[in-house]
């Protein structure tokens, strides 16, 4: 995609988290900042998504998120997919 003048993507790791919780989007954290497109990461905000109603692989805490939030290429919060929540 760079040849035909994509410069940077944004990503929001949900489905990783989902899996592998905060080490998973840790790696997926650190692959993109040595990509040569600037792809920009968004911190999962909530997973799993729908608690009670779902069973994810993994959970993120409210720690979880708040230690992420100071990476170097996490530039905000991801969908927010909780709807009772909301």
């Amino acid at each position: 995609v760079i040849p035909h003048g994509t410069t940077s993507m944004f990503i929001d790791p949900h489905e990783i988290a989902n899996v592998l919780g905060l080490p998973g989007v840790r790696l997926m954290h650190d692959e993109a900042v040595v990509m040569p497109i600037n792809v920009l990461v968004q911190m999962p905000s909530c997973v799993p998504s729908a608690p009670g109603l779902e069973h994810a692989g993994a959970e993120l805490t409210v720690a979880d998120v708040t230690e992420a939030m100071a990476w170097e290429n996490i530039i905000g919060l991801g969908e927010v997919m909780n709807f009772p929540g909301v």
